[in-house]
């Protein structure tokens, strides 16, 4: 209990991945390699606010429990080190390979500010050693385009075009590059959309081949937007074809089609080298109060890890999100259902709501604060309003309720995650994903509704060793 109380003093997440100290932004060259999942981040070590920019670095062997490694990158005579992915050369296409060691190579960005005049450019580093130490590439930078936004390169094998494929930010449009051997790269076309809403720039593009729930496969466009004014912070996503050459959206141009309702889940990308599941993570936080969220030691942490899957409705093509299985069986099964007001149990907790009324409110208290969230199920609308929380310092994008939408007519039925700093709710089989943090010294200590025919059932992790392992960052 004290560990608890000291998580929720510092706002130190217990199931989610958090950098040990100082500054922590983007997932970078998320790679599943020899029974290691790789997390690696935009990371500022000597300070709690963006500086220049390094590569942090952890692992997990199931998503759940991380271990921090050294600083895997670091700025170098090029600038700072950006955004970018990690492929396994097993082809040893780039040249790479000593004693027949499949390298890891990283494709990052190279961030020069000299005087206010600011280059980006692509480089290259290799590792010998699962990316606990890398070798940067003699002949950085190996591309450039004379942009000032020309960056977050998510590199991929193409196998019918037998190249490597690299999306790249460029303003508000993607630029897509092909090379057979990760040094020399050709341009291949630009995707932007004729949809002038949402403005403002367009960061860390993935592009991913997802198999369909019917069997058949769609190559899906990520990219996350940042409105200067606020209108629109978050991951919009694009359903299409690629051809080894051009991405062809068929995504109706009036749809603007965002990944989470919340606005705290940014530059989300998914795991290279996972074959059977399409996995994702995104830094949960926001530009508009991220370098003010209360911090002491450190700031900055990451989404559970998710599935993603691709769905026909009737309104088209939709990405659905749901916790890794992982998760879920790293907590008790209670199999009683309770309903309209309860004690919650202490700890992360993962609560299973089953909504029959056409309108129900579900609200997460404690003595001084609460998380409301609304469901309309004949409007088919999820409205969460966390300004109980306080902290009205952050402003109006912190404050302001948030509204997803579902599609599905069976009966609703949410997961609500909670850890020490965040309430991550999935919605209708994964249909409405938010993702929102909160900030209160103390736990939530009750759950209520407003239906007698809503239940729920409350799940804690199954032991306390999950703390202390998932602990991700206390030395």
């Amino acid at each position: 209990m004290n560990e608890l109380l000291d998580a929720y003093t510092n706002h130190r997440p217990i199931l989610h991945y958090s950098v040990p100290h100082g500054w922590m932004n983007d997932p970078n060259g998320l790679i599943f390699e020899n029974g290691w999942y790789h997390l690696f981040y935009q990371h500022y070590p000597d300070g709690l606010q963006f500086g220049p920019m390094h590569w942090g670095h952890a692992r997990s062997c199931d998503l759940l429990h991380w271990e921090t490694l050294p600083i895997a990158l670091y700025p170098d005579k090029n600038g700072v080190t950006f955004s970018g992915s990690v492929v396994a050369d097993t082809q040893n296409t780039a040249g790479f390979a000593k004693d027949q060691t499949t390298p890891l190579v990283a494709v990052y960005t190279s961030h020069k500010d000299v005087d206010g005049q600011v280059t980006q450019s692509q480089s290259l580093a290799f590792s010998y050693d699962s990316g606990y130490t890398f070798e940067k590439y003699a002949k950085n930078p190996v591309l450039g385009c004379n942009l000032r936004d020309f960056r977050d390169p998510k590199v991929i094998w193409h196998e019918e075009s037998k190249q490597w494929v690299m999306p790249l930010a460029a303003g508000r449009k993607v630029m897509l590059y092909g090379s057979k051997n990760l040094r020399d790269w050709n341009y291949l076309s630009t995707f932007e959309s004729k949809n002038p809403t949402p403005e403002g720039i367009w960061e860390c593009p993935d592009l991913h081949l997802i198999q369909a729930e019917d069997g058949s496969y769609h190559w899906v466009l990520l990219v996350s937007v940042n409105v200067p004014d606020e209108s629109c912070f978050g991951i919009q996503y694009f359903i299409g074809n690629f051809d080894g050459r051009m991405f062809h959206s068929e995504t109706p141009e009036q749809d603007i089609l965002m990944l989470d309702f919340g606005i705290d889940n940014y530059a989300a990308v998914t795991f290279n080298g996972v074959s059977d599941r399409v996995i994702l993570i995104g830094w949960m936080n926001c530009w508009y109060y991220g370098d003010r969220i209360p911090a002491s030691t450190f700031r900055g942490s990451m989404t559970i890890p998710r599935e993603l899957k691709l769905r026909h409705t009737t309104s088209g093509w939709r990405l659905l999100q749901q916790p890794v299985r992982e998760l879920f069986s790293a907590f008790d099964k209670i199999p009683s259902y309770e309903y309209k007001e309860s004690a919650l149990l202490q700890g992360p907790l993962l609560i299973a709501v089953q909504i029959r009324a056409e309108k129900e409110t579900i609200s997460l208290e404690n003595e001084k604060a609460a998380f409301v969230i609304q469901t309309d199920t004949v409007a088919k609308t999820i409205r969460v309003d966390r300004s109980g929380c306080g902290h009205e310092e952050l402003g109006k994008s912190f404050l302001a309720t948030r509204t997803g939408h579902y599609f599905s007519d069976q009966p609703l039925q949410l997961y609500i995650l909670i850890d020490v700093t965040s309430v991550e709710i999935f919605a209708a089989n994964g249909e409405a994903v938010g993702t929102f943090q909160y900030f209160i010294d103390k736990p939530f200590t009750k759950i209520s509704t407003e239906n007698r025919n809503t239940s729920y059932r409350i799940s804690q992790l199954k032991s306390k060793e999950n703390y202390s392992i998932s602990n991700n960052g206390r030395q």
